[in-house]
């Protein structure tokens, strides 16, 4: 099963790019779709569009889905629950975000709050968010360094 990694709001397209990475060191195949309506530098996997437009059709099944990442947040986390009710909407098998504390809470999802908000640099963020979501996938790795 290949899976398919969806980031619907993807700002820079840093955080698929970066996963690629990784995941090409495990080895693990996966697609990546990402969208946003102002087009980035890097161009890996982007489409240029609004991610409430997308229908459930254009993208697999749920158990084949990882979804996130960084939603517009909005008054009391308004956006990030419009966006986050529309990938709920795939029933994707992970959705990884960054989202205020006001977002609300999503069964049957579980909520790690504060593992990767906690960091106060940038690469100490994404070294807590690889490994975490390999093993939310059931990636093992074989050292350290291969999830980093």
């Amino acid at each position: 099963m290949i899976l398919q990694i969806v980031d619907f709001c993807c700002g820079a397209n840093d955080f698929s790019r970066l996963m690629k990475e990784k995941l090409d060191k495990v080895p693990k195949k996966c697609h990546f779709k990402n969208y946003d309506l102002i087009q980035p530098k890097n161009h890996f996997g982007f489409e240029k569009r609004d991610w409430m437009t997308v229908k459930p059709n254009e993208l697999p099944c749920g158990s084949q889905l990882i979804m996130g990442l960084n939603p517009p947040f909005g008054v009391k986390a308004s956006l990030a629950n419009k966006f986050i009710n529309k990938a709920l909407s795939f029933k994707p098998k992970l959705i990884v975000l960054i989202v205020p504390k006001e977002t609300e809470r999503y069964a049957p999802y579980s909520c790690w709050q504060n593992i990767l908000l906690t960091s106060p640099s940038h690469i100490s963020f994404w070294e807590k968010l690889f490994p975490l979501c390999f093993h939310c996938l059931g990636i093992q790795v074989r050292s350290k360094e291969d999830a980093l």
